[in-house]
């Protein structure tokens, strides 16, 4: 045979449907697309063998991979683990891929629960560390994280997008204005959040 992304895509399409086979067609899928050098691919196949440490081995040695592969891994394999080893440090190489970025992206596509869960547990792991996270990630700006915020008050996890609005007023001419309306049929009250 002929290695080509043809061939390749054949004998991984059929290990992940014929699970007691997913193994060996994952490594042989990956030795098909390493020989046509569809890098994505070949990782994408390690990630579904869970071998996430090859798989950042893999970036780190190729160094051919730009952020739509690192998206593309995301929307095949959206695993908390995978996403994990983009966005940190790996082996004293910075990470590959913006924290912002990875959330922005998963809230804006299918599983849209990753993203909102990636960015609880950064807000989880301790005092500033939300903060920290969106004031030193060079990708994703601050109109990013308000579009986060937004989409989090969407979605109903209220207590992140106040921490993140409360991170981007706090910069340097940011402003909150609350404007309360009684909601006739609950009385609920609707707050806005705007940035000036």
């Amino acid at each position: 045979l002929t290695c080509s992304e043809t061939l390749g895509e054949a004998i991984y399409n059929y290990g992940d449907t014929e699970l007691r086979s997913k193994d060996t067609c994952m490594v042989l899928a990956q030795i098909v697309y390493n020989k046509c050098d569809v890098y994505k691919k070949a990782a994408l196949c390690m990630c579904k063998s869970g071998q996430l440490n090859r798989v950042m081995a893999y970036i780190h040695e190729t160094k051919k991979f730009i952020l739509d592969d690192y998206l593309f891994l995301l929307s095949k394999c959206p695993s908390t683990e995978l996403i994990q080893c983009l966005t940190h440090d790996w082996n004293g190489n910075p990470a590959v891929l913006s924290t912002g970025i990875a959330i922005l992206w998963l809230i804006s596509n299918d599983p849209k629960e990753v993203g909102f869960h990636l960015l609880k547990e950064v807000y989880d792991s301790g005092q500033g560390a939300l903060e920290q996270v969106i004031l030193h990630d060079i990708y994703c700006t601050l109109d990013d994280w308000q579009e986060i915020a937004d989409a989090c008050k969407t979605h109903n996890h209220n207590a992140l997008a106040d921490n993140i609005f409360t991170v981007l007023t706090s910069q340097e001419g940011g402003t909150v204005i609350m404007i309360t309306a009684d909601d006739d049929n609950d009385g609920a009250r609707l707050t806005e959040h705007v940035l000036l």
